[in-house]
Formats: C-alpha cells, sequence, structure tokens
C-alpha cells in the first residue's frame, strides 16, 4: 500500500486531489446508511464533492473497478479532479446526468477507523444490487475502440475482451458484476451497456476452472447468451 500510486487520466497530469466531505460521508455510514457522491462544476474550473444519503427509491450508480488499475486511493478519500472530471463525461456519455449521484469504494469507505471501514464494507453487497447499474472501469477496455467494432465479428471479439478482462478475471468485482441488475462498460470512444445475469456470471467463474479448450466454447456460449447495446 505505501507505494499505490492513485492514477490521473494522463500521466503528465498533476492535477489536485478532490475530497469528499469525509466528516459527513463517515456520520452517514457510522448511522447504517450508504453515502452517495455528486459532482458540481465551481468557477475557474474547479469542482466541488457533494455526499447525500441513500434512500431506498435512490437512483444511482456503483462504480466497480480493478484496485491495481490506480482508482483506489489510501490515503484518502479523494480523487483526482481529472477521473472526477472524467467520471461526469462518461455519465453524459452514458445518456446520465453529469451531476448523477454515484458511490465508489474510494470516496465513500472511512479509511482511518477500521471498525467503520468493516461496516462499510460489509454494506457492499446491499450496494451493488441496489444500484441502478454498476459501472465498470477496466484500463485495459478503456484502451478499445468501440468504433473499430462496428460489425458482427468485430462486436463478438469486443464481448471477448469484456469477459477476459481483468475485471471479469478477479472475484471481488466478479461478484460485483453479479449483484448487478446492469452493467456500463468504459471504451475507449464510448460506453456499453449490458444486460447482467448472474448465472452467466457464475457460468463464467466455473469455466475459469476448465481447459482453454472449454474456455473457448464456454466463451461463445456467454457471447450468445449476453447482448450489448448502445447507449
Amino acid at each position: 500500500m505505501a507505494n499505490y500510486q492513485t492514477r490521473h487520466i494522463r500521466d503528465e497530469c498533476n492535477c489536485l486531489d478532490v475530497s469528499i466531505p469525509v466528516e459527513e460521508m463517515t456520520r452517514i455510514v457510522t448511522e447504517g446508511d450508504v453515502p452517495l457522491v455528486s459532482i458540481h462544476p465551481q468557477a475557474h474550473g474547479i469542482i466541488d464533492l457533494c455526499v447525500s444519503r441513500a434512500t431506498n427509491a435512490t437512483d444511482y450508480v456503483a462504480f466497480s473497478h480493478v484496485w491495481s488499475n490506480g482508482l483506489g486511493n489510501p490515503q484518502g478519500n479523494s480523487l483526482p479532479q481529472c477521473q472526477l472530471e472524467y467520471f461526469a463525461d462518461a455519465f453524459v456519455e452514458a445518456g446520465w446526468d453529469r451531476a448523477r449521484l454515484f458511490w465508489i469504494d474510494t470516496l465513500c469507505i472511512p479509511i482511518n477507523q477500521a471498525a467503520l471501514k468493516t461496516k462499510a464494507i460489509n454494506q457492499m453487497g446491499l450496494i451493488y444490487s441496489a444500484a441502478s447499474s454498476v459501472f465498470v472501469l477496466d484500463a485495459e477496455l478503456q484502451q478499445i475502440r468501440v468504433s473499430e467494432t462496428a460489425d458482427h465479428s468485430h462486436m463478438l471479439a469486443l464481448q471477448a475482451h469484456i469477459l477476459t478482462s481483468a475485471w471479469m478475471g478477479r472475484s471481488w468485482t466478479l461478484q460485483e458484476g453479479a449483484l448487478a441488475k446492469a452493467c456500463s462498460f468504459a471504451f475507449a470512444d464510448g460506453i456499453q451497456h449490458m444486460r447482467s445475469s448472474l448465472p452467466d456470471l457464475e457460468r463464467y467463474s466455473l469455466a475459469t476452472k476448465k481447459s482453454n479448450g472449454d474456455r473457448l466454447g464456454m466463451l461463445s456460449n456467454l457471447i450468445s447468451s449476453r447482448g450489448l447495446q448502445e447507449p
């Protein structure tokens, strides 16, 4: 953890981190509720993060990401401004509002109080299952251009990229996807929405234990049973 580097959108970027209102977030978790974040632009290119309490009727997105890709922060509940601007732009690309409510572990799990951290982690099953969509950020997928997968064969390749991505290969993020009502995947030039199915994800998880030949057959079946849709 000491050597962990939170990633900027571009390597040369040196923008400042933006922090969630930590006291308010901590209070919400302490009271057994779920904190949600929204992004609000201010003057001179600055953005603020606001935190609110989720209710049974709240519509929100839950982010799912591979920690090693650099979207974590072991030092504080903050992220680089460039990443937050990317989130807001991605929301618009997905057909949502820039200020859409969202949950991400980096901002919404207290890091300095062990008991509260555990309490927040124990809420994650509920958080992902209640979200309107799980927004998947995978560094490899974010390098793939959707515009280059226009025909049917290329679309199958795109689906194969998802099913063999680092995100699908880790049990923690796989479970987040399995709990989702729907998943939205970020690519280099667009967002793809996928209907999520727990049986499909379970079948893929089992497939990882099979031989390469068996996995190719399982992958083919999964591709035919899961549909990618344009936003």
